[in-house]
């Protein structure tokens, strides 16, 4: 949402001063304040890294009219926030019948069966 000013400043007849708030008709504004959400969000996200850097730069890119009464400018926003925190897990490999897999478990491991277990809690001790 564009910043708006009901009432201009004029100086000496001339037209409002340019300013980040109206340039590119609130534009530059907008788009910074997004910036800055992200940048906000971005710190109190858990899965970054609360103490890392984030960093906003606005760039202002002017090419001036030869006869230097002007120039057209770009703006540009751009933010370098914080990546996520890595997942860290183990993985295992096997190969098997000449093709190499990759598993969540050690495949060595033999597994405990629990044929005999029952969904019944237990009973109670008896108490003398």
């Amino acid at each position: 949402m564009a910043k708006e000013d009901a009432n201009p400043v004029v100086h000496d007849g001339l037209p409002e001063l340019l300013s980040i708030d109206n340039m590119a008709n609130g534009a530059v504004y907008e788009m910074f304040n997004e910036a800055l959400n992200r940048l906000a969000a971005n710190v109190a996200d858990p899965n970054t890294e609360p103490t890392q850097k984030r960093k906003i730069v606005l760039t202002i890119e002017a090419a001036p009219y030869k006869d230097r009464s002007g120039a057209e400018y770009k703006a540009t926003v751009d933010t370098k926030l914080a990546g996520l925190k890595p997942a860290e897990a183990t993985m295992y490999f096997a190969n098997r019948n000449g093709q190499h897999l990759a598993f969540g478990r050690n495949t060595k491991q033999q597994q405990i069966e629990f044929s005999d277990v029952s969904d019944e809690p237990a009973p109670k001790p008896k108490l003398n």
